[in-house]
């Protein structure tokens, strides 16, 4: 076992550091970070001083069996022990406060590990693969409780993830008000599931990859339904309570109750789709990964395109924007490869990251001369023509 020690001036800030090799770590006034793991020992003792554990920092470490942290830790960042797939005990210190989204993701030889009583947050897939067995929670931790594999608020107002991915059936508890984000994503072998009145949000992806559910009916409390909350689910099986005053479903299309805004296309096959009058707003992710989808006929009120809302539509050859659309989202045409042109109308007034990433076909933008489209395919360096 090789160790490290951090050596601090208490006055402002942390200023040497010595190590042999192993650890990759940063500071500042206030944290002092474990980037990255080097080495290759099966036991691993964090060095003295450390506060965070970084992002990815043990990440597909094939060597480590057993990790041991020194009182002070805070922190252990998103993926940081994600696919270490040979990992068997974990010690976590008092000190610890939050364990970040996917940390111990699919450590799935994990037979020990202890969340201590002051652990306050656990993102989202932070055990996802992990044997619920593994899992020890100070029985003075007032934040979080386990029961039969679940892992709940400790008021069982909030079930943050199901543990047990081979469950084939789940009474969702009359307490819970919300599920959470990939709360029982992976579950492919669940088939069915009651979900109580009262519950109000229902988490994004939270049913993904649930490809064996017979029938998912959406209570008429639910106010909130999350991004791609139901994807691999067949369309079939997803039901809306006919007195839900915020959501219906149409021809396997999720939409606000008054239709104004498209959350989600449900059955992924689609080959072509024409968009009610009524649609003012494409939700985020609403048709991502319909890989099928060769064209699209738009709402003329459409003035919203969503993050990631036709990610992936890999089919899709040519989209014609409404004269209506004033913001085009994030990741919004993101590897559609097919297309070859496409026209942003004078109405546009912001484009998001990477909207147009691995569209490979794309190779002509047409703008409007002063538009916003023409200042930012000119400022981005892009092939555009101007048209009339």
């Amino acid at each position: 076992m090789k160790k490290i020690f951090v050596m601090f001036v208490f006055s402002l800030i942390v200023v040497a550091a010595f190590a042999d090799g192993d650890f990759k770590i940063s500071w500042n006034s206030s944290e002092v970070v474990l980037k990255e793991y080097l080495g290759d020992d099966c036991e691993v003792e964090i060095p003295d001083g450390v506060t965070h554990i970084g992002f990815m920092a043990f990440y597909n470490n094939k060597n480590i069996e057993k990790v041991i942290f020194p009182d002070g830790v805070v922190s252990i960042g998103s993926l940081a022990f994600s696919n270490c797939s040979n990992l068997r005990e974990v010690y976590l210190p008092k000190s610890l406060l939050s364990i970040e989204g996917g940390a111990f993701h699919k450590c799935e030889n994990l037979s020990c590990i202890n969340i201590p009583k002051g652990v306050s947050k656990i993102g989202y897939t932070a055990f996802s693969g992990v044997d619920a067995v593994a899992i020890d929670f100070d029985d003075d931790n007032s934040y979080y409780i386990m029961e039969d594999g679940v892992l709940f608020s400790k008021d069982m107002t909030f079930l943050h993830s199901v543990l047990d991915r081979s469950v084939s059936s789940f009474d969702v508890p009359s307490t819970v008000s919300a599920l959470g984000e990939w709360s029982f994503a992976g579950c492919e072998n669940l088939e069915s599931i009651s979900l109580p009145e009262g519950l109000t949000q229902i988490g994004q992806a939270a049913f993904d990859g649930c490809k064996r559910l017979g029938e998912l009916l959406v209570p008429a409390s639910v106010t909130f339904i999350g991004e791609s909350a139901f994807s691999g689910v067949p369309s079939r099986a997803i039901k809306i309570d006919s007195k839900n005053e915020k959501y219906i479903i149409v021809d396997e299309i999720l939409f606000s109750k008054d239709m104004s805004i498209l959350c989600s296309v449900l059955n992924k096959d689609i080959l072509s789709f024409s968009m009610p009058d009524s649609v003012v707003q494409v939700g985020n992710a609403a048709f991502s990964n319909c890989k099928s989808l060769e064209e699209i006929s738009f709402s003329e009120n459409v003035t919203h395109i969503g993050d990631t809302a036709f990610y992936n539509c890999v089919g899709l050859k040519s989209i014609t924007l409404p004269n209506k659309v004033t913001r085009i989202g994030n990741d919004s045409f993101r590897g559609c490869k097919s297309l070859v042109s496409f026209k942003i109308p004078k109405s546009v007034k912001s484009i998001g990251d990477r909207a147009f990433l691995n569209c490979d076909g794309l190779t002509e933008f047409l703008v409007y001369r002063s538009s916003y489209g023409y200042k930012w395919a000119k400022t981005n360096k892009l092939n555009f023509k101007i048209v009339k």
